[in-house]
């Protein structure tokens, strides 16, 4: 009887990661369907744009910190080579890049994971380094100003000449 106990534990805990792996993915589905708190699906994704850019950096690390703990807390115990936290998160980390690594989801809800953190990882990985949002449309609204003084500029030129050509013609 001492056998079967770890066997069957085994089978209530992969059972119970299916469940879970099932769930996540039926949130995921039903967020994309419905909206979030009653918001539509292009609300919810503009909201995620804004997170993600807000502070590029702080994004990073929390999709392979927080992605690191979630896929570890669903495959451990259930994957050989996700024996620690530390794994997981070279997991994620690589998962956002070139993907090397000899660690693979076993669980469904892993794999939901995994799906998504190779989805959009490589782009917030690739987005690290740029400015936080803020810096950037303070960078855009100075831009902004530079082309109005150019236009104003430009528009006193352009009065001038045309000032000196009608001058010119009624000077003839």
């Amino acid at each position: 009887m001492a056998n079967i106990e770890p066997a069957l534990q085994s089978a209530a805990e992969q059972a119970e990661n299916d469940r879970l792996g099932r769930m996540l993915l039926g949130a995921i589905g039903a967020a994309i369907a419905t909206g979030i708190g009653g918001s539509d699906y292009g609300e919810l994704k503009d909201r995620f744009r804004r997170a993600a850019t807000k502070d590029p950096i702080d994004t990073l690390l929390a999709t392979v910190l927080g992605g690191g703990a979630l896929f570890h807390l669903l495959e451990r115990g259930k994957n050989p080579r996700c024996n620690t936290y530390w794994d997981s998160v070279l997991y994620v980390a690589t998962s956002l890049s070139v993907g090397y690594d000899d660690v693979f989801p076993k669980t469904p809800a892993g794999n939901a994971v995994a799906a998504l953190v190779q989805s959009f990882g490589p782009a917030l990985a690739a987005g690290a380094l740029s400015p936080p949002a803020a810096d950037s449309a303070a960078a855009t609204q100075q831009s902004a100003e530079v082309q109005r003084q150019i236009l104003t500029q430009l528009e006193e030129i352009a009065t001038l000449l045309r000032a000196q050509a009608a001058a010119r013609d009624g000077s003839r």
